[in-house]
């Protein structure tokens, strides 16, 4: 039975500990002997194929300079000849277009590999018809450069079986994702020294925020400050007041509009026309009040009927108006006016005056591009958490490890001290 305790005893396999900067060059000493002879194949492979293509260059050659038989009939002689040199033409780009890559890699090989099947592909398609005319009558020539082709072909579909091994495969991504992983790891340490360096600045912000809220404080519980409060609330009473008597002033004139017009008509006079124009400022320049004349001129006419007025109604209350447009009725509202206008005045040059207007002007712009500045960095903040969040660390270093278990059958634990780790280039 001590087979059966020695199971249990067992200790579990411990993993190798690599550190993340070791762990690329590690693996690749692992796997360097089959890489190595997957290599030593793909180029056994390149340069078969190198020597397929100096072959069909020549054949090429010799193709083009082939000629047809003289008891040809020289129509299809010319055609024959004509569709043999846009197939050479065709062919001799093709095999200018599949040389062999200068550094023979995995990467390098897979690329020459779809360049190959995409320029054949093109060469079929352009010379389907030219091939089918000339091998009537140059069969043997033509077939030399078709074989060296599918020959060349061939060996390409080898080397893509081989690209395509799976050891090879699971190898190169292991590969690509320690990369990968080391991208990750900077790109997450990136995000989290921006975000410290974000927050550090916003910090900055808030303290100027709050002295700016301060300051804006400090000078509403100002002297100062009630004063200007006190001229402002006095300006809206001023300007309500004002209103209200412009309001006065366009009751009295407009409901006379019409008479104004008809008496205008009969004795054309400036002031009468200014007052049809615009009564309230013709009223507030009118400080003699000359208007008075017209006034009584016009009641003295309606009276007449020289100023025809049809309904009795509308010309009572007309002439009721005239009347009551007394010269002391009209100084006290012009006076009023005047008074208002002169108070209004007074106080916004006051304001204007006082520079704590222009003060709080400032901090208040000062505080909104602070406050604009914070936001920006909330979103600056929030944006570089969203990248942090994508790069999936842990996640990444599991996947590695899986694959590296697989391929060398050796359980590892990847090491990733911040301190130790190296920048990736």
């Amino acid at each position: 039975m001590n087979w059966f305790k020695a199971l249990f005893n067992k200790q579990e396999e411990k993993p190798l500990e690599i550190d993340l900067n070791s762990l690329e060059n590690w693996f690749n000493e692992q796997t360097i002997e089959k890489i190595n002879d997957f290599k030593k194949d793909i180029r056994n492979c390149f340069s078969v194929i190198e020597t397929k293509i100096t072959d069909l260059k020549t054949n090429l050659k010799l193709l083009e300079q082939t000629e047809i038989k003289d008891n040809i009939e020289q129509r299809i002689k010319l055609t024959v000849m004509g569709n043999k040199e846009a197939y050479v033409r065709q062919a001799q780009l093709f095999s200018e277009q599949i040389k062999i890559p200068a550094d023979i890699s995995y990467e390098s090989s897979l690329e020459y590999c779809s360049n190959f099947e995409e320029k054949l592909n093109i060469l079929n398609e352009k010379t389907a018809k030219n091939h089918h005319i000339i091998e009537q009558l140059i069969g043997e020539e033509i077939n030399k450069v078709v074989i060296n082709i599918k020959e060349s072909f061939d060996l390409v579909k080898e080397i893509k079986t081989k690209l395509e091994d799976k050891k090879i495969t699971i190898i190169k991504n292991c590969q690509k994702n320690i990369k990968e992983f080391r991208e990750n790891i900077n790109i997450n340490e990136k995000a989290k020294n921006k975000i410290k360096e974000t927050k550090i600045k916003k910090v900055e912000k808030e303290i100027f925020r709050k002295e700016i809220i301060k300051k804006i404080s400090s000078l509403e519980n100002s002297n100062e400050y009630k004063n200007l409060k006190d001229l402002k609330e006095q300006k809206e009473e001023l300007i309500k007041e004002i209103t209200n008597t412009e309001t006065q002033i366009n009751q009295i004139f407009i409901p006379l509009e019409r008479v104004f017009k008809k008496f205008q008509n009969m004795n054309k006079v400036q002031l009468v026309e200014q007052y049809l124009n615009s009564p309230l400022t013709t009223f507030s320049q009118d400080s003699n009040l000359k208007i008075l004349d017209y006034l009584k001129e016009m009641e003295e006419l309606i009276n007449k009927n020289k100023i025809e007025i049809k309904e009795d109604k509308k010309k009572e209350k007309v002439l009721k108006t005239l009347k009551s447009l007394n010269k002391s009725k009209l100084e006290n509202i012009s006076n009023q006016y005047s008074s208002l206008k002169l108070k209004s005045g007074t106080i916004k040059s006051k304001i204007v005056s006082d520079n704590l207007t222009e003060k709080f002007m400032f901090l208040n712009n000062r505080l909104n591009k602070v406050e604009k500045e914070m936001e920006e960095l909330d979103e600056k903040i929030e944006t570089i958490e969203e990248i942090e969040e994508k790069t999936d660390i842990e996640e990444k270093k599991k996947q590695i490890e899986n694959l590296i278990q697989n391929i060398l059958n050796q359980k590892i634990e990847i090491n990733q001290n911040k301190d130790l780790i190296k920048p990736f280039n």
